[in-house]
């Protein structure tokens, strides 16, 4: 073992103890922040069914706001993590550090060789496509054309680059538990889950036609999109629903 890297004190355990704790409340936090974005999306998105398009831009910069943070919080995360690894103490016992000033610089060192945007931002790119296929025009302007309003409600292009489930061959809008991969991909949790077990690193090619990326079980996220046009054509049915039955009373 190295010597020197001894010949100085390093952080306290009570000093580890105290960062380590900050990191653990830093990535509870990131999580919040993660989960307070996709109601964001939902509002969003609810308000642009209802043709507000102005307030619910003005959500998606609050989306994106709320993305700038969530960075923020990750590089000062970083920062304490580096702390960790590599501080070391002062040689002489009067010289304090601004631990303050340390993370600040670190933090701002993260920032600057991650070169973030919001816009590049996965959840600011999906909400943006979302709101602008609605602000297109979308089932309105499908019924201008004259087309059957079944076939604009099977319609799933933009959702993702699939329509079907590759494994269970499910359309994406009628699995209960659609997950994704890192390229996308929608897939039946279960199904793909029990499939990437089966390999001992969770990872394999991706089973639909046309690719050739890895899927790994790690990777997998909900499929956000997904679940939120299904709550969105759900609520248009049952409304649609709703109207029928008082035609029929009236």
């Amino acid at each position: 073992m190295d010597n020197d890297m001894w010949s100085r004190p390093r952080v306290t355990e009570a000093m580890l103890r105290a960062i380590r704790s900050d990191i653990d409340v830093e990535g509870n936090l990131m999580q919040n922040v993660s989960t307070l974005m996709e109601s964001f999306g939902e509002v969003a998105v609810a308000l642009s069914d209802m043709q507000d398009k102005d307030l619910a831009f003005e959500v998606l910069n609050q989306v994106k706001e709320l993305v700038t943070l969530r960075e923020n919080v990750k590089h000062h995360k970083e920062a304490l993590i580096s702390l960790v690894d590599t501080y070391e103490c002062p040689e002489e016992d009067g010289d304090l550090t601004d631990f303050d000033q340390v993370i600040k610089t670190k933090a701002s060192e993260f920032a600057s060789a991650s070169n973030f945007r919001s816009e590049d931002a996965e959840e600011v790119r999906s909400l943006q496509a979302e709101l602008g296929n609605i602000g297109a025009g979308g089932n309105e302007q499908a019924q201008e054309m004259g087309e059957d309003e079944d076939l604009v409600i099977d319609d799933t292009s933009g959702l993702a680059p699939n329509d079907t489930c590759p494994l269970t061959l499910k359309p994406i809008l009628e699995i209960d538990d659609p997950v994704e991969d890192a390229k996308g991909i929608v897939y039946e949790r279960r199904m793909i889950e029990e499939s990437l077990h089966k390999e001992p690193s969770n990872a394999h090619v991706c089973p639909m036609a046309g690719t050739n990326h890895i899927v790994r079980l790690r990777d997998l996220v909900p499929a956000r999109r997904v679940m939120r046009e299904r709550k969105r054509r759900f609520a248009q049915a049952s409304g649609a629903a709703d109207s029928e039955e008082l035609d029929d009373v009236l």
